[in-house]
């Protein structure tokens, strides 16, 4: 039973690590978006581009109707990590290419300024992709005696066999 467990997870493991991959490499070419919003004035946006996985979350917003969208569009050549989205940090807080961040920003909006807090994800899709290629065989506990494959008692003797005699070498003639 926990053999079929752990291959079940190498199996999730293997396809996750595939998924995470693709997507890596899909970000370099295309741009993804993911947005939801709930009617508490919390949104979401979750952007792949450019090698990394972005989730920006406004926390005080205006509430709106609960909706899921996605867009995709082609990335330039001259495509910027941040896909030019307006509510990003002016400057972000990079620590082992990773970004998380809290932070307000003004806007301009209908002639009337107005602040929003934020905050920012930012994760490079090598970290998901390394985590997924990890086996999962350490975080299974180990198999219970009763599973065991050798029956109760003592072990078997070993008897190990005579050792081989060993023929001398033949001398090798060197003619120049």
């Amino acid at each position: 039973m926990m053999r079929r467990f752990v291959s079940i997870l190498c199996l999730l493991s293997l396809l996750l690590c595939l998924a995470t991959a693709t997507f890596w490499v899909r970000s370099y070419f295309i741009r993804d978006i993911v947005a939801f919003a709930r009617t508490t004035g919390h949104s979401h946006t979750g952007q792949s581009i450019l090698g990394r996985l972005h989730i920006l979350s406004t926390l005080s917003g205006t509430p709106a109707s609960d909706h899921l969208s996605h867009s995709s569009d082609r990335l330039s050549p001259n495509a910027i990590w941040n896909g030019g989205m307006s509510s990003y940090p002016i400057r972000p807080n990079w620590h082992l290419g990773c970004i998380v961040q809290t932070y307000t920003r003004g806007h301009m909006g209908f002639g009337q300024p107005f602040t929003e807090s934020h905050r920012l994800i930012v994760i490079p899709y090598y970290y998901p992709t390394a985590l997924f290629a990890l086996p999962p065989h350490p975080l299974a506990p180990p198999p219970s005696p009763t599973l065991s494959p050798h029956p109760p008692g003592p072990l078997p003797e070993l008897r190990l066999r005579p050792p081989r005699q060993q023929r001398p070498l033949p001398r090798m003639r060197h003619s120049l």
